[in-house]
């Protein structure tokens, strides 16, 4: 349960950034390993770039309790907290400041639209995924070509990748090799102890594997998840299938659970630092 105290706190944080101007609304507003985070929207726009954590119950919180307020930012150096004063309250004004200055930056970077295609051969369902995430986290143009990401290789791997491309047949260890030349970062969790389809931050997207019957056989491929619209639907490109496509909960995880093999479902994301 979140503690009272926590409630006044988002209040006076809310408050004092509409004193400024800024009318921002509370996204949602729950435990996170046991203390009390606060995420945001601007109008109707989710800010994921950005988020407060308060103090919360000594009882419940699995990593201590510190008696601070951060506010964090998804950039390098972006997070700050803010101790309790002597007199017992917090400097909200300064920490509503910074929270405002991350809000600006997340709101000023332009989040094109993407042109996903359809129906490519699902082996290379990789490729196009990262250049579609490049894309949208603003490392490629958006004008250019799904093989953008192989300029940055070197010539041995970047010949070795364009033979499997010829043959329709990219795997993840291919996928690996083009994430750091291009300032990407690609990961796959271990541990499946988080939302696979949430977008965490305005500098990732998750990336996972679905599944189709196709006769006798299940085909995989990769798709990225663009917008997680609060978990009610997701928009998810899907270039080895139909596109820029809709799906509910149910329906993503049926097809995430086709895409297992041996039982064990595939989810990652890409991310820029």
């Amino acid at each position: 349960m979140i503690p009272t105290s926590a409630r006044h706190l988002r209040d006076q944080f809310l408050a004092t950034a509409r004193s400024k101007g800024v009318p921002l609304e509370e996204r949602f507003f729950r435990l996170e390993l046991g203390l009390p985070v606060l995420h945001l929207r601007l109008g109707d726009r989710p800010l994921r770039g950005c988020h407060v954590r308060f103090p919360g119950d000594p009882a419940v919180a699995e990593y201590g309790n510190p008696d601070v307020i951060t506010v964090h930012g998804s950039g390098e150096r972006s997070s700050k907290m803010w101790p309790r004063k002597i007199d017992g309250t917090f400097n909200i004004v300064a920490a509503t400041d910074h929270l405002l200055h991350l809000v600006e930056v997340e709101v000023s970077r332009r989040v094109p639209d993407l042109d996903v295609p359809r129906r490519i051969p699902p082996g290379l369902s990789g490729l196009y995924v990262m250049h579609l995430a490049g894309v949208r986290l603003g490392k490629f143009p958006a004008t250019s070509k799904p093989e953008i990401p192989l300029e940055a290789l070197d010539e041995t791997t970047r010949a070795r990748i364009e033979n499997k491309i010829a043959k329709g047949m990219l795997i993840e260890a291919d996928i690996r090799k083009l994430d750091l030349p291009n300032e990407l970062h690609f990961g796959r969790g271990n541990k499946m102890d988080f939302d696979p389809f949430h977008i965490y931050s305005d500098r990732s997207l998750p990336v996972v594997v679905l599944g189709r019957n196709t006769g006798t056989k299940v085909e995989r491929r990769f798709v990225l998840v663009i917008d997680d619209h609060d978990g009610t639907k997701y928009t998810v490109a899907d270039p080895a299938g139909d596109g820029l496509v809709e799906f509910t909960r149910a329906d993503l995880e049926e097809a995430w659970k086709l895409g297992a093999r041996k039982g064990v479902k595939w989810a990652g994301s890409l991310w820029v630092g």
